[in-house]
């Protein structure tokens, strides 16, 4: 039986998956090469069609491997306590990230995380300081409230302009009467529309309150 050219060639698809096209052809015309030797193999070419995938498949991917985008917009409020006991805790920061389908509002506490209450204020509502009851300027289509029961804040207000997909502005005040108030200026894509929230707490040595806001559809 003859011996034939082996030509292997590696297709990289953009799902990561890999498949072997194994092509043979005639080895006839190749000198001096006796039957044992007359099969040869030539370096495989490597051709790669990988393609960013788009925002809609990077969320689904994520769900399937962690945390996908939140899709429920309705209020929260903090869980009752299991032994009855509500933290006091002084706000020690306020951060923000990216990730692939929502942006990340972290707001870090010492001595635990108080009670709390997050909403979307109405459209077309504009977030007012507590105690002054003036408008605090915040970018996007919609304002987040988070209201910080039991805690305290001994610094001036704070803004800033992350311009994330969805979270683009934040306001942290100082306590007023053992209450801290955080406003989130969240780009939506229309004014009518609110995006879905993910809320949840993480205590231990550095507690804190995480809040995850849907990217724009």
């Amino acid at each position: 039986m003859d011996a034939g050219r082996f030509r292997a060639v590696w297709r990289v698809v953009a799902s990561g998956g890999c498949s072997l096209a194994l092509v043979v052809g005639g080895a006839a015309g190749l000198p001096g090469a006796t039957p044992a030797a007359q099969a040869q193999t030539r370096p495989a070419a490597l051709t790669s069609t990988v393609q960013a995938a788009p925002a809609a498949v990077r969320c689904a991917q994520a769900g399937s491997t962690g945390l996908g985008a939140p899709t429920d917009s309705s209020p929260r409020t903090s869980p009752p306590r299991s032994d009855g006991a509500v933290a006091h805790a002084t706000v020690t920061g306020l951060r923000t990230g990216r990730h692939a389908c929502f942006d990340r509002v972290v707001i870090d506490f010492a001595g635990g995380v108080p009670e709390y209450r997050v909403r979307w204020l109405a459209r077309g509502e504009r977030l007012r300081a507590d105690g002054s009851g003036r408008v605090v300027p915040l970018q996007g289509e919609r304002v987040l409230e988070v209201v910080l029961l039991g805690a305290d804040r001994f610094e001036a207000a704070r803004r800033t302009a992350p311009r994330l997909p969805a979270v683009r502005s934040t306001y942290l005040s100082p306590s007023f009467e053992a209450t801290v108030q955080v406003g989130v200026g969240v780009r939506t894509g229309a004014a009518s529309r609110v995006s879905g929230l993910r809320v949840f707490e993480i205590g231990g040595a550095h507690p804190r309150l995480v809040i995850d806001v849907a990217h724009p559809r």
